[in-house]
């Protein structure tokens, strides 16, 4: 049996990202202010577009596309953009770490300030 926990990080996060969207356009059906077109239509973007993203990058770009269709997604795109961001820091002082750990300190630290200047 194959369990949620065994999953790559990126499809965990997608799978998450599923449940977040459809739970709000299900609430936002429930309170009259979505169809179940637009929800066939929403569950579709998912199917279609963020089902098969190959990284972060682009989940966060089909999620700022969804929200000029679904407005109701922008707090969860919010989230999203913020742990891009922090996943985007992390492989920059993984590069920093890696550049040191080979003796290029002076890369090393560029990159750094790099990263902390933005």
């Amino acid at each position: 049996m194959f369990h949620y926990k065994n999953m790559d990080p990126l499809a965990r996060e997608k799978r998450d990202l599923d449940k977040k969207i459809i739970n709000a356009a299900l609430s936002e059906m429930e309170a009259g202010k979505v169809s179940e077109e637009e929800l066939s239509n929403l569950a579709g973007f998912v199917i279609d577009y963020l089902h098969p993203a190959k990284n972060q990058i682009e989940i966060g770009n089909l999620l700022t596309r969804a929200t000029s269709k679904w407005p109701f997604l922008e707090g969860i795109i919010l989230a999203e953009q913020s742990e891009l961001k922090n996943a985007v820091e992390d492989e920059v002082f993984d590069g920093v770490l890696t550049l040191a750990k080979h003796g290029k300190v002076e890369e090393a630290i560029k990159l750094a300030k790099s990263a902390t200047s933005k």
